[in-house]
């Protein structure tokens, strides 16, 4: 038995033997197999030492040294497509322009808004296959008038390789020059010290193009590459160089920032570590004294000593007194979002609480669930908003409490916006809390970031949204279920009369004219 196992193994092994064999003389009478050796070791170099030749002996080194050195064997990048731009569609019920008259000047505003944004994009890079180089495509950063190390900058040590044992006969030549000519480069190596003069030379140090020629081909070509340095020589707090990198044939571009650093800008919370030196509670009023003073009841019940800065615009206004209220009267009926500017102006701490006139504070009103969010290093966000509850204390849930903001590109016509229900995803961390782009008025926030996007004094009337799409991309924006607020909605018949002012057609139309113009809107549409 043990006799017919071996025989047969056998001829399994001459079976599978007699397979490749002839798989193998199929693929190389094909091309697909060459004669050469599997792999780049050592072996497959051909040196004579002790003064005799050198040259290259393996095929497949050969071929690697080709495709690494020569410039033609790579894949070259054209002219990226670039998308269209047509134009689109707001849909039935969308706001659109009613006169055109304004599209010339637009257009002259909108490009230099372009032209000012275009120098904040980050560069393209494409880094190729086969690089001999490494090298930073991008990451580099510089102050004005500072010096930064090239780095990363080296050869592959296959490209080494292929250097060291004549692929190359000539010098080998390193090329880096600015080619926006806003900094210098420099070797910051004494050659002499390194004794490294009589086979290097160096041309163009310090200038902003520098040449290196090594008459060798031993391992100093690194140690020159790692001591190449960028000095800063054009002021600007934030422009763009480029270093093109030329080492023998193979050539590449290394993309710059020059920046100037921003100083932080911090907000002392106060020894105590209390809610009060982190939050101001800030709000507009308008003819609606009995409101303003119940809320500030309801704040002082849970918030003692939390600030309250109140902007009022009504003809007659009366302010309120008491410790840590700010009350600043306006001009009557100035707006809301001027009223908004003013309170903002004089938050001091690092949140701020923005509420409605006529909501009052309960049990449920929990500022430090704000906070905890707001300081999440995850989530990233600038605003959170909670909910209402009626009065009889039930939280009230809509999704039209929350929105999505859709801008589809246009043409030169501008672009459309469209405002949709809903929210982008939920909080990894927080379940019922949701993003957003929209929320309501029952909002904690950031106060730099809000101070950074203002609010436009233009909308009188009218103006919850324009916020928000002035903030878009600028501001992370999320909406929360575990806090909530009282609407304790009151309507007198004079807060009636101007509020229903912002429907007449001559306020109406100066508003969407003014949106359409400022964020370069063919329509938007409000679901």
């Amino acid at each position: 038995m043990s006799r017919v196992r071996t025989l047969f193994l056998l001829l399994t092994v001459v079976t599978a033997l007699y397979v490749i064999m002839t798989l193998t003389s199929v693929a190389r009478r094909s091309g697909i197999f060459q004669p050469v050796h599997s792999s780049v070791a050592r072996s497959d170099i051909d040196v004579a030492r002790d003064g005799e030749s050198t040259h290259i002996g393996g095929s497949v080194l050969y071929k690697v040294c080709h495709d690494v050195w020569n410039p033609k064997a790579r894949f070259q990048i054209g002219k990226l497509p670039t998308s269209r731009r047509n134009e689109c569609s707001c849909g039935e019920g969308a706001y659109e322009s009613i006169s055109k008259d304004y599209y010339t000047r637009r257009k002259k505003e909108l490009e230099e808004w372009k032209r000012y944004e275009e120098r904040k994009k980050e560069p393209f890079v494409v880094n190729t296959a086969f690089s001999p180089l490494s090298y930073p495509g991008s990451g580099l950063v510089v102050e004005p008038g500072m010096t930064i190390p090239i780095a990363p900058l080296y050869l592959h040590p296959t490209a080494l390789e292929c250097l060291r044992y004549g692929f190359h006969n000539n010098d080998i030549m390193i090329n880096l020059t600015c080619s926006r000519t806003l900094g210098r480069i420099y070797l910051s190596l004494n050659l002499h010290a390194y004794k490294l003069s009589t086979s290097t030379e160096v041309f163009g140090n310090n200038t902003h193009s520098l040449q290196i020629i090594l008459k060798s081909t031993d391992d100093v070509i690194n140690f020159l590459l790692s001591h190449i340095h960028y000095l800063s020589v054009y002021y600007d707090i934030f422009a763009r160089d480029v270093i093109s990198v030329k080492v023998q044939n193979f050539t590449s571009e290394i993309n710059v920032l020059i920046k100037r650093s921003t100083m932080p800008i911090l907000y002392d919370p106060g020894p105590d570590d209390d809610i009060a030196g982190k939050v101001t509670i800030v709000t507009k009023t308008f003819e609606r004294r009995q409101s303003i003073e119940n809320l500030v009841k309801s704040i002082r019940k849970y918030y003692r000593h939390v600030t309250i800065v109140i902007a009022d615009d009504s003809e007659n206004p009366s302010p309120i007194h008491g410790d840590n209220i700010k009350y600043y009267i306006m001009p009557f009926a100035e707006g809301w979002f001027a009223g908004r500017n003013l309170v903002i102006s004089q938050v001091r701490t690092k949140y701020f609480l923005w509420v409605d006139d006529d909501f009052e504070f309960t049990a449920r009103t929990n500022l430090q669930k704000f906070i905890n969010k707001l300081e999440d290093a995850e989530e990233r966000l600038d605003v959170v908003a909670g909910v209402f509850e009626n009065r009889k204390g039930k939280t009230i849930r809509s999704d039209k409490i929350y929105k999505t903001i859709n801008v589809v590109e246009g043409d030169e016509s501008g672009d459309c916006l469209i405002r949709n229900l809903g929210s982008h995803r939920t909080l990894k961390n927080y379940p019922r809390c949701y993003r957003s782009d929209i929320v309501i008025n029952f909002f904690m926030a950031k106060t730099l970031s809000v101070k950074r996007i203002g609010f436009d004094p233009e909308y009188s009337r009218v103006g919850h949204t324009e916020f928000f799409i002035d903030g878009l991309g600028q501001l992370s924006v999320a909406i929360c279920f575990d806090v909530t607020v009282k609407h304790a909605r009151y309507k007198p018949e004079k807060y009636l009369f101007y509020r229903r002012r912002q429907n007449d057609p001559e306020n109406l139309n100066k508003s969407v004219e003014h949106t359409l113009f400022k964020n370069n809107l063919k329509c938007f549409a409000l679901h």
